[in-house]
């Protein structure tokens, strides 16, 4: 009878074993799936990002910076045409800045020896039409007044259209470098530091040789003729 009763504990306390380790097994299981479909979840956030940068549209991961980026255009030529979104932190105020004459390789233009031109907008103005950002468009176009042909750069924030007559002809022959912000993917910048767009700079044209050519080269440090699109922000309200 005892050993009955032995025997009886022990097949129990196996199935209350048995119970456990299944128990154990779904939990393991479970948290497996949960781990997968987080993946799976982050994954598809992240394409869904991708995705979206790829078509230009922005993607603030990180409303206290300005973050911009590069719009495709159905134009051929990207070398004349520039458009990026753009988003500001709340309760800032930007200055979009142009400058039209001598363009350093790195940083901005000395005001002293450059007229530089700005126009303050408030951050709200930037961020009204999130999740897409606001657009601003450059491009840079030749037209003809009074029998005289110039280039001219036309630059659009959405609501208003400028077009300023460059001092300096941009010959489409004369050797130049442009940089372009964002021009592989989206970028952002620190709350208080200034973001060039675009920066343009004409070679230096040497004296023609003996053979009747003319040589250029485009000195690095050295401030050259050309153009410059920059944001830069201002003091919190």
């Amino acid at each position: 009878m005892n050993s009955e009763t032995g025997k009886t504990k022990k097949v129990k306390g196996l199935r209350f074993s048995l119970g456990q380790l299944l128990g154990f097994v779904l939990l393991i299981a479970l948290l497996v799936s949960n781990l997968l479909l987080v993946q799976r979840v982050r994954d598809s956030g992240r394409e869904l990002t991708q995705l979206r940068r790829e078509q230009g549209k922005l993607v603030v991961d990180d409303p206290g910076q300005m973050n911009i980026i590069p719009v495709p255009g159905p134009q051929l030529d990207w070398q004349r045409n520039w458009s990026w979104r753009v988003y500001a932190p709340p309760g800032t105020k930007i200055d979009i800045c142009f400058c039209n004459r001598l363009i350093p390789a790195d940083g901005l233009p000395d005001e002293k020896a450059n007229y530089i031109w700005r126009n303050t907008m408030d951050a709200e103005d930037f961020i009204g039409s999130l999740p897409n950002g606001k657009l601003l468009s450059v491009s840079l176009v030749k037209k003809s007044k009074n029998g005289t042909t110039k280039s001219y750069l036309d630059f659009t924030d959405g609501d208003s259209i400028f077009s300023y007559p460059l001092e300096h002809d941009v010959d489409a022959n004369r050797a130049s470098t442009t940089d372009v912000a964002a021009d592989d993917g989206e970028k952002t910048s620190e709350l208080g530091k200034p973001l060039v767009l675009l920066r343009h700079r004409l070679s230096i044209q040497e004296e023609p040789m003996p053979d009747g050519t003319t040589s250029e080269r485009i000195p690095f440090q050295q401030p050259l003729e050309g153009f410059m699109l920059w944001l830069e922000p201002r003091s919190k309200k």
